[in-house]
Parts: structure tokens; sequence; C-alpha cells
């Protein structure tokens, strides 16, 4: 089981800002950013977005606390994940095999499945779809000689 820190850097590494696109990452100040944008107080007092992140890294808050409830939802819209990826292991674990396949084809773009709980394709569906892609990408005669 991955950390939230462990899970939020790699997030960082791999979910462009656009889907689609092979550049352009998200950084730490547009997660602050977010956070700060997205989370208001609503009769308590709620920590800034920096402040909540760093209190989150350096594990003086648990992420498991109904009062991180805005926070992961801001983290969710803007990585664009599921409700309860941060909190759910098998859901979090699916989420990922479908980044994962996706970065495996470069300037491809799934709309929706990392939206959506459910998808017209099961994950293992798409994992041999993205093998079947790569190996006719490899046999065209143009990326032989390259």
């Amino acid at each position: 089981m991955q950390s939230f820190n462990e899970r939020l850097d790699w997030l960082l590494a791999v979910v462009p800002r656009e889907p689609g696109r092979l550049a352009g990452r998200f950084e730490i100040v547009d997660v602050e950013t977010a956070l700060s944008d997205s989370v208001t107080a609503d009769g308590g007092r709620r920590l800034g977005g920096g402040d909540w992140l760093r209190a989150v890294r350096e594990d003086r808050v648990d992420v498991s606390d109904e009062s991180c409830t805005p926070y992961l939802n801001a983290l969710e819209n803007l990585l664009r994940l599921p409700r309860g990826y941060f909190r759910d292991e098998t859901l979090a674990g699916s989420t990922d095999q479908l980044i994962k396949a996706t970065a495996e084809l470069p300037g491809t773009t799934i709309t929706g499945p990392c939206r959506s709980t459910t998808a017209a394709y099961e994950v293992d569906d798409l994992l041999r779809l993205t093998e079947l892609l790569r190996d006719a990408y490899r046999s065209r005669p143009s990326a032989k000689h390259s």
C-alpha cells in the first residue's frame, strides 16, 4: 500500500495537465493553489491549501479524517481522479492501472475512465489493448527504420 506522499508524488510525475499531452505536469504550487481555491470555510476553521498539504506530508494530519474530505475532493478534481481515490485502495489501484496504460501510449487520450468508477472496458482489456497497439506500432515499416 502506498502512502499519501508516495501516491501524490507519483501522480504529479505521470498525470499531464491536459489529457493526451506529453509535456506539462502539475507542480506542488498548482496543488496548493487548487486546494486554496476549492476549499472554503463552512462555518469551521480550515487550513489553507499549502498548510494542509504540508501537515499531511509531515504526518500531522491523517487523510482518513473527515476534515480532509474537501481537500481530497479538490485534489481529485485537479488530477481528474474518481471520488474516493485517496481513501479506497482498490479504486486507487484500478485507476493507477488506467493511468499507466494511458502513459504507455504517448499522445493518446482516454477520456472518462479515470473520473468514473465504471468503464466500458475492464482494466485487463485496456492493458491487452495497450500491448496490441504497442506491437502494431513497433511492426510498422517506418518504426523498424528508426
